[in-house]
């Protein structure tokens, strides 16, 4: 059945490209979502770290209270670039077979490749230790679940739960648009109610995360009510001094349940600093330059995860778990590791492009 929706609204050419700068940022923050890690698991057993007060505070305001807005980010951008224009229901399936569904089972294939192999070799296997990944021991129930297929928690590439909950909220899509369109302002007052307090969404582990539904019904509100992304800039003054005093609020009130609710608001308003932030550069090589590695977004959020839990073991196999080592490996990796996939993306997208466009979804650019 084909389905289509009413017509959209269209993007500046220099908010395009602001999107595409954000999505590199994002893409960063996720990196260090993941890099705030307090233990590792070696053959030996779990190494769990004595972190410091003021490096605690530090990972909780970095990778918390600040890059709580990646994921979100992406679900909230994703849905705008979708309801923007008309779209058929049975065209956008197959576009997100070939953008998602692809990907997604190759890099989770390589990967399990990857652990089955490192968990037999003497050398390597002290890095493949975690024993719910040992690949020789899974029964299918595991073997789903890294797929993702039973739940979005365990997928064996921990980020590709994303992945996994956008090709169901696009193969949902026309749905959730006919749903929220029977009462836009109630469904949005809902889901602003189920984003910022406690209410129990175990359940929607084996559907969607609550970040899912919260931020691509956001992204579609947007599109719905006709606001441009650009008409966030009239309020740039007041989201740079409210989303500081926001950070601040949600560490001092951190772990308590107003603090859930001002962590939730630090998400929304992260969004809109960080794209008014991010205003249009002009011509030349520093614009270039950046655009340049926005084009690796996705292949860094592919590619981060495993590589930097590995280098990760390396580190710590060799270097005391000391507080300077946490902190140089918690600023510094994650650049490198950002470093190494835009690398490693532009090489493989230079010499072997028909694999890099299989494994990204035809992103070339």
């Amino acid at each position: 059945m084909d389905l289509q929706t009413k017509k959209g609204y269209s993007l500046l050419d220099s908010t395009s490209e602001r999107i595409n700068i954000l999505k590199l940022w994002l893409s960063i923050m996720v990196v260090y979502i993941h890099s705030s890690g307090t233990n590792i698991t070696l053959t030996t057993g779990k190494v769990i770290f004595e972190v410091p007060v003021w490096l605690d505070t530090l990972k909780f305001v970095v990778s918390s209270a600040i890059s709580n807005c990646a994921v979100p980010g992406f679900f909230f951008l994703s849905a705008i670039l979708l309801y923007k224009n008309n779209f058929i229901w049975r065209e956008n399936c197959k576009k997100k077979f070939i953008t998602l569904f692809i990907p997604y089972i190759i890099m989770n294939t390589v990967w399990v490749i990857i652990f089955a192999i490192g968990q037999v070799m003497p050398l390597t296997s002290v890095f493949f230790a975690n024993p719910d990944n040992v690949v020789s021991n899974w029964d299918i129930i595991r073997w789903l679940k890294a797929y993702g297929v039973i739940s979005n928690i365990h997928p064996i590439l921990y980020p590709l739960w994303f992945v996994r909950d956008l090709i169901i909220i696009n193969f949902l899509a026309v749905i959730y648009k006919k749903i929220v369109d029977l009462s836009p302002k109630l469904f949005g007052g809902l889901l602003l109610i189920l984003w910022l307090f406690p209410i129990p969404t175990y359940w929607m582990d084996y559907l969607l995360n609550k970040q899912t539904i919260c931020f691509w019904g956001l992204g579609y509100l947007f599109v719905h009510y006709g606001i441009g992304l650009e008409k966030l800039d009239k309020y740039k003054k007041y989201i740079m001094w409210l989303y500081p005093a926001c950070i601040l609020a949600d560490c001092l009130m951190r772990g308590t349940i107003s603090g859930g609710i001002v962590h939730g608001f630090c998400c929304i308003l992260g969004i809109a600093f960080w794209f008014t932030c991010f205003t249009t550069f002009h011509e030349g090589k520093i614009r270039n330059l950046i655009l340049y590695f926005s084009s690796f977004s996705f292949f860094i959020y592919i590619s981060h995860e495993n590589t930097m839990s590995c280098f990760m073991k390396i580190c710590y196999k060799f270097l005391p778990a000391i507080s300077v080592v946490q902190a140089f490996t918690y600023i510094i990796v994650p650049f490198i590791i950002v470093g190494w996939c835009i690398m490693f993306g532009s090489l493989l997208r230079k010499y072997v492009p028909s694999v890099y466009k299989i494994i990204t979804g035809n992103r070339v650019r």
